[in-house]
């Protein structure tokens, strides 16, 4: 489904589908263009064009670097989360030849649906075309589709990195003062995904995370050599936003809907951890895509008391679905072997 990078020729590209349906902006022109930055942005393809979300922030935030001290961690994300977002602002998304309007929500946040016949370069600008925007961005923002029959969905704070989500002073602890390069993989969980991308099965993450850590993840998923896939995050937040966050469950089974819809000809297995909602999570999608989701995997943290090898099946009208429940790699082994056979032999 995904890949980075390659040559790719000019392309045609038709209107714009969609702009975040369903929300009304007020917008405003920026006028201090050295004072806005696209914080991040990618672009998702799929047989119903190219998905490009982003986040536009006000001034020129620091990134992760691999080589930071503790005090330097923990100044650099309290900084972030005095940042505004340039919310309700229009500007210009420009794909090769092609020049856009898109605008902001009242988070900052952008979403567009561009129907394209291949991917060029992208750049943006303010909302008259005159000045370019820097990118902050330095991680990977082009995902091609690759025509594979399944994807993975995984989430990632105790799924794939160690962040002791169910202990708020570990949690803060590691999040404020651990550089990237001293975080850890979930060792169970990395030897399954590296078994699955060798058989080029493509990666998307959704955490419930904000887009404050961005940088943190995916300079972690770049240094510890994981699949590169596309992140989806929840709004960038300040300060005060903190103590009146949004669901995040709801977050991310909307993201992950929004996901589905848009890459519709793929079967999903989904990655887990049983430490905050993601057993809700998957139920809710797997209710909504009982055809489309090939198995479930949530890895035990001890946070919910569960037999060793204890696995079920889903049973929802029309499917049955596999959850396995995993604290080791050998656990799913084999799981993980049958799933890519079965992938290689429906090529």
């Amino acid at each position: 489904m995904f890949c980075s990078g390659g040559d790719w020729s000019d392309y045609n590209c038709g209107a714009i589908i969609s702009i975040l349906e369903g929300n009304k902006y007020k917008t405003e022109s920026i006028t201090e263009t050295n004072q806005i930055s696209v914080w991040t942005y990618q672009a998702v393809e799929s047989a119903n064009g190219w998905l490009i979300n982003g986040v536009v922030l006000r001034g020129r935030p620091e990134s992760a670097k691999k080589k930071e001290t503790a005090v330097r961690v923990f100044f650099r994300l309290i900084r972030s989360y005095f940042r505004k977002p340039a919310i309700n602002t229009s500007l210009r998304i420009k794909m090769g030849n092609r020049a856009s309007k898109i605008h902001t929500d009242h988070e900052g946040n952008f979403e567009i649906l561009l129907e394209c016949e291949y991917y060029a370069d992208i750049e943006f600008f303010d909302a008259e075309g005159d000045k370019k925007l820097r990118v902050l961005n330095d991680y990977t923002v082009a995902f091609k589709d690759q025509r594979h029959r399944y994807m993975v969905i995984s989430d990632i704070d105790d799924t794939i990195m160690v962040s002791h989500s169910a202990h708020l002073w570990s949690k803060l602890r590691l999040l404020l003062f651990m550089p990237v390069r001293k975080r850890k993989t979930v060792e169970e969980s990395e030897r399954a995904y590296r078994m699955l991308h060798s058989a080029k099965v493509p990666f998307v993450y959704v955490s419930a995370s904000e887009y404050n850590l961005f940088k943190l993840i995916s300079t972690f998923i770049r240094f510890h050599d994981l699949p590169v896939g596309p992140i989806f995050l929840r709004s960038y937040r300040r300060i005060r936003q903190l103590l009146f966050a949004p669901e995040r469950r709801d977050f991310k089974v909307n993201r992950i809907k929004r996901l589905m819809d848009h890459i519709d000809d793929k079967k999903v297995v989904l990655f887990g951890d049983d430490s905050q909602h993601d057993f809700q999570v998957f139920s809710e999608i797997a209710l909504e895509f009982p055809q489309r989701i090939r198995s479930v995997y949530l890895r035990k943290t001890g946070f919910l008391k569960l037999p060793e090898g204890e696995d079920k099946t889903w049973e929802i009208p029309g499917s049955s679905i596999p959850v396995h429940y995993y604290g080791s790699f050998d656990e799913i082994k084999t799981n993980i072997q049958e799933l890519i056979n079965e992938s290689a032999h429906s090529h």
